[in-house]
């Protein structure tokens, strides 16, 4: 999703814009075709997408076929951060 960070207690999800495939496609395009590496960091880090190969597939469409693993949300924290910092909650609190 494209939602800036202000907006993330916004709960009405048909108000979030939505990342298209196109729009995922060509920020790919333009990191994979970056001159340096840090043009395509730059890249990366005002878009968020890299390459990948899936995207020769034409069938691909990145908005909809993307999936964050369990190790990534167990153990690199992402979980915690989701409940902790997104949606507010605290197991230490009793409220």
């Amino acid at each position: 999703c494209i939602i800036p960070q202000h907006a993330f207690g916004c709960w009405n999800l048909t108000a979030w814009p939505r990342r298209e495939n196109y729009q995922c496609r060509a920020h790919a395009e333009a990191f994979q075709s970056a001159p340096t590496d840090d043009t395509a960091q730059s890249s990366f880090d005002q878009t968020g997408v890299r390459y990948s190969e899936l995207l020769r597939l034409p069938y691909f469409d990145p908005s909809c076929f993307i999936v964050v693993d369990s190790m990534h949300n167990l153990f690199l924290g992402l979980l915690k951060e989701h409940f902790t910092n997104i949606l507010g909650y605290d197991a230490k609190s009793n409220d």
